[in-house]
């Protein structure tokens, strides 16, 4: 088991791209260039996430065709986390039939962990930690920028 590949977008991304390091054969999937609607099995919470996020990886050409069905499992881990953490807020350990603390963790504190380590392993693919989007080299976003930068070239 040896490291995971880096895509051949992020090497360029990242300025690190040697044709020779990279694979000349790797497929080019359609780069999503307008709205995605969030597919109509996902929660209400999850369906916000979609929303959100997707208009960040438009904007930045980063989503593709390919990678809708794995945004929408990061999307709905997260959705499961934010839900087990308003239950959670609730009361903070399981009680028993004296309406003592057991000291053990609710279900939902165990599904959320789950969740959450679900999505960032996933988001990190998308580059949506900081320490991920801080290894890309990303060109500013269309129609935006800082208009000092040009007043300064």
């Amino acid at each position: 088991m040896g490291r995971n590949n880096i895509p051949k977008e992020v090497k360029k991304l990242k300025g690190t791209f040697r044709k020779p390091s990279g694979n000349m054969k790797q497929p080019v999937f359609t780069i999503i260039r307008g709205v995605v609607q969030a597919p109509p099995y996902l929660s209400q919470l999850a369906s916000w996430e979609w929303d959100r996020i997707t208009k960040q990886l438009i904007q930045n050409d980063v989503l593709q065709e390919t990678d809708l069905m794995m945004l929408a499992a990061y999307c709905q881990e997260m959705a499961v986390y934010w839900e087990c953490s308003e239950e959670l807020a609730k009361g903070k350990y399981v009680l028993d039939e004296f309406g003592e603390s057991t000291g053990r963790a609710k279900t939902e504190a165990i599904m959320g962990d789950k969740a959450l380590k679900n999505a960032i392993a996933i988001g990190s693919r998308f580059g949506l930690s900081p320490s991920d989007r801080q290894k890309l080299i990303m060109n500013p976003p269309k129609g935006g920028g800082d208009p000092m930068d040009e007043f300064l070239k």
